[in-house]
């Protein structure tokens, strides 16, 4: 038998004389037993061998510990335990470039290059309405964060009979011509002028555009009902980011023309035709047409929105000071594009215990309108 020269072996013989770390000898002793030494091995390369042994039984271990920690972590903030990539994963966001068929997902990536559209699958352990326990939900609010160089977030609602699904296909930047996250049943998303102010594809876009040459690692969170219920992480590279600018107007654009195509006047709340003639005169007699704040060669349709007239008291003595009354009115511009003001308020003051003939208050923000539904 060869002597013992080196320093790991003398410390074991030390280690069994004293008794200090029997209990972790022995755990290790399993992985030390199953090694094979020659007897041609000089007593370095027989402690090469032990350490190496002893170290990957550490490696192994720490990483059982490091698992167990994070599936802790991630089933205390909803998310699975598991880093599984399979279709149909509860708490997994996988991405494709094409347009997702739920019930059959196809062509599934996270590899993505500058310019590449992207749309998204969630999964969940169990239905938005099962999620809220809430068998009658008629709306639920959710909010996507995505990290590009600090943490940014996008939200929105789910409405309608896919609330009963346990998964959700969203577009995170679509083709313009296909895109629908504006138009649709299900989702609901904030559109402004001002793309950062936006919600949706176009928040996302906008932020995209600004991404430098290389590579990004964006990892997408989904969260509801202030849980986060679902992860994915998407890598996406190029030299040149700002093809997405063009990709953000096309659906701003679409999603405006979407929105016009869809526009149509309100139901009426009531029908007076004194009224509505005494309205429109005031409309087009007012101040903002004749200066152009009322953008709009010809008045086309006035429909009052509100079912009756609403008294305004004085907050202190209770007398009444005017009462007023809304509708909705159409125009057609100089160059032949319609659009309507869902609200514009008509008032009568109250002097001498009589009501004031009808006059304009105030419009609010038009809407484009296709010319020939303003009448439908």
């Amino acid at each position: 038998m060869k002597p013992i020269k080196s320093l790991l072996t003398a410390l074991l013989a030390i280690f069994f004389i004293t008794g200090t770390v029997i209990a972790q000898f022995q755990q290790m002793l399993p992985q030390v037993s199953e090694i094979t030494i020659n007897e041609n091995m000089s007593s370095i390369e027989i402690d090469r061998l032990v350490y190496s042994s002893y170290h990957d039984e550490l490696s192994k271990s720490a990483t059982r510990s490091t698992l167990l920690e994070s599936s802790d972590t991630q089933m205390k903030s909803g998310l699975p335990a598991a880093k599984a990539t399979e279709p149909g994963t509860p708490g997994l966001i996988l991405f494709s470039k094409y347009p997702i068929d739920p019930l059959n997902p196809q062509n599934l990536t996270n590899h993505f290059e500058a310019g590449d559209y992207i749309y998204g699958i969630v999964w969940f352990e169990k239905s938005l309405k099962e999620i809220y326990n809430d068998a009658n939900l008629r709306l639920a609010e959710f909010m996507i964060r995505y990290e590009i160089d600090y943490l940014r977030t996008t939200s929105g609602s789910l409405e309608g009979d896919k609330l009963e699904n346990d998964y959700i296909v969203f577009e995170v930047i679509p083709d313009p011509i296909l895109a629908t996250s504006y138009s649709s049943d299900f989702f609901k998303y904030n559109k402004y002028p001002n793309p950062a102010a936006c919600d949706g594809p176009i928040r996302i876009a906008n932020d995209f555009q600004r991404l430098e040459a290389g590579q990004h690692n964006i990892k997408f969170v989904f969260n509801l009902n202030y849980q986060d219920m679902a992860e994915g992480e998407l890598i996406i590279e190029g030299t040149d980011f700002s093809v997405y600018n063009d990709i953000m107007h096309g659906i701003i654009e679409g999603a405006d023309e979407q929105a016009m195509a869809a526009a149509r006047m309100p139901q009426a709340g009531m029908s007076d035709s004194s009224t509505e003639l005494a309205m429109m005169e005031a409309f087009t007699n007012s101040n903002d047409w004749r200066t152009g704040r009322i953008r709009a060669a010809e008045a086309l349709r006035l429909v009052i929105v509100d079912p009756q007239w609403y008294t305004r008291h004085h907050a202190i003595t209770g007398n009444i000071l005017h009462r007023y009354i809304r509708a909705s009115i159409a125009v057609k511009d100089n160059d032949g594009n319609c659009y309507y003001y869902p609200l514009v308020t008509f008032q009568e003051d109250y002097v001498g215990g009589n009501f004031q003939p009808l006059k304009y208050d105030g419009a609010g923000d038009r809407v484009p309108i296709l010319c020939n539904n303003v009448d439908k």
